[in-house]
């Protein structure tokens, strides 16, 4: 009975330890991963800036979840284009292109479990002696709650890999496939 009081007690001093550090962390997260790609922003942006075309050759997210259902709606590329989908892996979510610039990028929000969490994100192109450097950056605010900093604190390592296999993704898809 000793080691069950005990091992108890520890379980919930770490907890309370966790939630005392997540008072001091920042509220805000951010993630960001660029690549350079040899190519012009006119063979980028249709990618980019198509969410049912584009996005499903190189957005390593698209592949996390074989049995995902996606439906779309807006203009098939710009501003306000934009999906949905119903996921068991991934959740539930909307996202939708916000800012569109052929010779800059986009910018973009993405909404999940209706709401519940919002992030804002960006594919920015830029000139570079080799092409066009991309960087993709996403962000958001995760309130006052200690738990949910705790999450912002984790998401570079969360979702930085992914960002980048997206990003190589896209540099193949444009080099390799379409030279």
């Amino acid at each position: 009975m000793k080691i069950i009081k005990f091992l108890l007690g520890a379980a919930l001093g770490v907890v309370l330890i966790l939630v005392a550090i997540g008072f001091f962390l920042p509220s805000r997260w951010h993630v960001e991963r660029s690549v350079v790609i040899k190519a012009g922003p006119e063979r980028i942006y249709p990618l980019i800036a198509n969410m049912k075309e584009g996005w499903p050759q190189w957005s390593a997210f698209d592949k996390e979840d074989p049995n995902i259902k996606y439906s779309y709606s807006g203009p098939a590329v710009g501003d306000g284009s934009s999906r949905s989908w119903v996921s068991s892996k991934m959740g539930n979510g909307i996202q939708k292109i916000t800012k569109a610039d052929p010779k800059s990028g986009i910018d973009f929000e993405i909404s999940m479990d209706n709401g519940g969490f919002v992030m804002f994100g960006s594919i920015t192109m830029e000139k570079d002696p080799a092409g066009t450097k991309v960087t993709w950056r996403d962000g958001g605010d995760m309130g006052a709650n200690p738990v949910y900093k705790i999450m912002g604190y984790l998401m570079d390592p969360m979702m930085g890999k992914t960002l980048q296999q997206s990003l190589d993704r896209l540099k193949d898809q444009i080099e390799v496939s379409n030279p």
